[in-house]
């Protein structure tokens, strides 16, 4: 909680900085009269329906760079690269750029600029400072042989019998087993099916399988491992499964399915530790 407080606290930092060293290229420009009232509404105003187009292109400029920077930095100072620290920055920059609108005449072009900017250089700073990879891990312990939880976890068929919410598997290889085989799975996602065409890449009998797939943007490398349990009663099967974003969409869109995506990796644990157990009474 304190790094993620600390976090928020630079991104504001670094917002503020930014937002003002853009802007003071504008006041060195555009100098404001020495007599001038900052506190004289009416005069500001004035003023201010006098300047040229470019003095508020550099205002807007300086907003878009400001919610940037402050964002990029809120998620990376974050130790688990979060989202939260980079919207909380996000939201109260877009806020204090709305007020100054308000409160200091400004042409309806740079509403709409400098809202637009918000939006898009908010979210460019949260998936700039994205990790590049995100991992859902799941442990189950399987009162069954060792051979017996590996045959089901690297046998395609014999998954697709063990998981309920795979509704298809068709082969795309010749083998049907092995390092090199590859197939296209159709499951039932929230009421909806999917199809996702996947290859297994490692196999080592009794001890691990390695399958990997490229769908919507991103590479997901998921690697189950097989092991006698401590007390040697059963057996420990571990799951780790990496998604790697490699496109813009999934890398805004990854890190928000991670929840559900470990929902259903959960839900397929206790089907395979179910089905084993079954069939090992």
């Amino acid at each position: 909680m304190v790094r993620r407080i600390l976090a928020v606290v630079a991104g504001f930092l670094a917002s503020g900085v930014a937002t003002a060293a853009i802007q003071s290229i504008s006041s060195l420009i555009y100098k404001k009269p020495a007599d001038l009232d900052l506190n004289n509404f009416e005069a500001v105003a004035e003023w201010t329906s006098q300047l040229p187009a470019p003095a508020f292109l550099i205002v807007a400029a300086a907003w878009a760079v400001g919610v940037f920077v402050g964002v990029y930095v809120a998620r990376r100072v974050d130790g688990k690269r979060s989202t939260i620290p980079g919207v909380v920055v996000w939201v109260f920059f877009s806020l204090a750029i709305i007020s100054s609108l308000f409160f200091i005449p400004s042409p309806i072009w740079l509403w709409v600029l400098g809202i637009l900017a918000c939006l898009i250089f908010g979210l460019l700073g949260l998936v700039a400072a994205a990790p590049e990879e995100y991992s859902v891990k799941c442990n189950r312990i399987i009162k069954a042989p060792i051979e017996k939880v590996f045959k089901t976890l690297a046998t395609i068929n014999e998954f697709k019998q063990a998981v309920p919410h795979i509704t298809n598997v068709e082969f795309l290889s010749d083998q049907q087993y092995g390092v090199g085989t590859r197939f296209r799975e159709t499951r039932l996602m929230n009421g909806k099916e999917a199809t996702t065409e996947l290859e297994v890449t490692e196999l080592v009998e009794n001890e691990h399988v390695r399958i990997v797939s490229d769908a919507g943007g991103a590479v997901w490398d998921t690697i189950f491992t097989v092991k006698p349990a401590a007390d040697n009663d059963g057996v420990e099967m571990n799951m780790q499964m990496d998604a790697r974003p490699h496109q813009f969409p999934a890398r805004v869109i990854t890190p928000m399915i991670l929840g559900m995506v470990s929902k259903f990796v959960e839900q397929d644990m206790d089907s395979v530790k179910a089905f084993c157990e079954k069939q090992n009474p």
